[in-house]
């Protein structure tokens, strides 16, 4: 589960479906100072108390080097990832920020890797040939030319979640 916004409804009935027991919660700013990130955090610290759950012992931070997020780590003893530099949020997902919690669910990080990096390897140097090289560099000079706004609309339900990542 992510808690992806702050709606008190929808995170309170997300929160009474999971078993806080034996919860893990991973709590990622690349910042520390994402303040949606550390208000949902407090929620969840809050009701894994309230259920009688040491929440220090089942959480852990991916966080850069500063920040509340690094400090509340550093305060509570918690294990801790550092969000690499120059890694924007959407991409962060092959470093410690997406690879943790794959790892933590039994997915092979080494062939996410060496998949991505197959993948990288495979386009083209070509923005002819390569439909990733070509959108970046259409979307690039639009947006020198004041067009910076791109728009997903699919009709398709089993692709609600990548809009949001396109987002």
């Amino acid at each position: 589960y992510y808690l992806d916004n702050v709606d008190p409804e929808w995170i309170r009935s997300l929160l009474e479906d999971i078993n806080l027991e034996t919860a893990a919660v991973n709590v990622v700013s690349k910042s520390g100072m994402t303040a949606e990130t550390l208000s949902n955090f407090l929620v969840v610290q809050q009701a894994m108390e309230d259920a009688g759950v040491n929440w220090t012992d089942r959480t852990w931070v991916t966080t850069g080097e500063r920040g509340n997020l690094r400090d509340l780590a550093d305060r509570g003893d918690l294990p801790s990832l550092k969000v690499p530099d120059g890694v924007p949020g959407r991409f962060s997902v092959l470093s410690t920020v997406g690879l943790a919690a794959a790892a933590l669910q039994g997915h092979d990080i080494d062939a996410i890797v060496e998949g991505a990096a197959a993948a990288e390897a495979d386009l083209e140097p070509s923005l002819f040939e390569s439909p990733a090289y070509a959108y970046g560099a259409v979307a690039y000079a639009l947006d020198t030319r004041g067009a910076g706004i791109n728009v997903m609309m699919p009709y398709a339900e089993s692709l609600e979640t990548f809009a949001e990542w396109y987002a």
